[in-house]
């Protein structure tokens, strides 16, 4: 039984939580912003503008792990749904933009003992995130 509410899929129907996988994935850590940008007014107060966004962070992968996730990513981005955690601690379903990680985040690998092959440290962009309504 799945611990943790993050959830991927290409329309809100097929969401599947990570752990649910074929080969289940661990929850990551994620970090996610209400906006693209925030502005400082002349009162003080500050403005967000732009569309949220959220980064999946992974501690380590490894490759079926990975091929997972791939599914929803086959390019360098894709379109997705996600379910992820917002600022008030609890989760919500957006459509975004999935970013893969960036070349230099993908040749960083753990080469010791059993962990040969995993991948250390990822991170997952989504942006453009709209929020779906239940």
């Amino acid at each position: 039984m799945p611990v943790d509410q993050y959830e991927i899929g290409i329309d809100v129907p097929s969401l599947t939580n990570l752990e649910s996988l074929t080969t289940p994935v661990n929850p990551p850590r994620s970090i996610y912003s209400p906006a693209s940008i925030f502005i400082d007014r002349a009162d003080g107060s500050t403005v967000g503008r732009g569309f949220p966004w959220t980064i999946w962070q992974f501690p380590s992968l490894d490759k079926a792990m990975l091929d997972q996730l791939r599914i929803f990513c086959p390019g360098y981005s894709e379109p997705v749904y996600i379910q992820t955690r917002i600022q008030d601690d609890t989760f919500a379903i957006f459509s975004g933009v999935m970013v893969w990680p960036s070349k230099e985040q993908m040749e960083k690998r753990i080469g010791a003992g059993k962990y040969v092959g995993f991948y250390q440290g990822l991170e997952f962009i989504f942006r453009r995130l709209v929020l779906e309504t239940p």
